[in-house]
């Protein structure tokens, strides 16, 4: 069981990166593996405020935000062909974990 003790959504990287810093800091996102532990963490980390869920693409790149669900695919049918399919293969793969 993870116990959390003081919760913090961070306003910028910076602010993150520093809280990250400390000892027993954690920064959470979808807490797959860290649910599974016996842990207390001091502080909870939440990057969910930074826009680091969105998908940019520019002429020669694809800018994946690190929060970005593997299952945002409708605008992503370019990156498809573009990857040679091996995004599909990430996204079947992340759908067929269970929880």
């Amino acid at each position: 069981m993870v116990t959390i003790q003081n919760y913090v959504r961070a306003q910028s990287i910076d602010e993150a990166y520093e809280l990250n810093q400390k000892k027993g800091s954690c920064i959470i996102g979808g807490m797959l593996w860290t649910k599974m532990q016996d842990r207390l963490i001091q502080t909870a980390i939440d990057m969910c405020d930074l826009g680091l869920d969105t998908i940019e693409e520019k002429d020669d790149e694809f800018i994946i935000g690190a929060l970005t669900s593997l299952a945002v695919d409708e605008p992503l049918e370019y990156a498809r062909l573009y990857l040679d399919g091996n995004l599909q293969m990430w996204i079947d793969a992340e759908d067929s974990l269970e929880i």
